[in-house]
């Protein structure tokens, strides 16, 4: 699980999501998993964290691009206005957005 945040509040309800939703699953007759080996300790990561409070959608992006199961491809959180830049120019410049590229193109420069 990683918190890019770190403030622990996570890490305290999603034990508690975890303990009820075992609870709820052995009771329900129809839930035919066992739950009873499944375990709420995670590794402890070293990976990069926010220092902000509005980076946690480009944090949680630059998890899934760097994290092969194992270890956290190393990143830099100095690095997020380039991060920014280059997730805007994708979604401007992707085949589907229908917007004029001109038009795009002038709202980056200006940016």
């Amino acid at each position: 699980m990683f918190d890019s945040l770190d403030d622990g509040k996570l890490d305290v309800a999603a034990r508690n999501l975890f303990i009820n939703f075992k609870r709820i699953a052995t009771e329900e007759s129809d839930f035919i998993v066992d739950l009873s080996s499944f375990k709420t300790d995670w590794p402890v990561l070293d990976y990069p964290q926010q220092s902000t409070h509005f980076d946690c959608g480009l944090f949680s992006t630059m998890y899934l691009e760097n994290f092969d199961g194992q270890m956290m491809k190393d990143f830099k959180k100095q690095n997020m206005l380039d991060v920014r830049k280059t997730i805007a120019s994708k979604l401007f410049f992707h085949p589907l957005n229908k917007v004029f590229p001109a038009d795009v193109h002038k709202a980056i420069i200006a940016a």
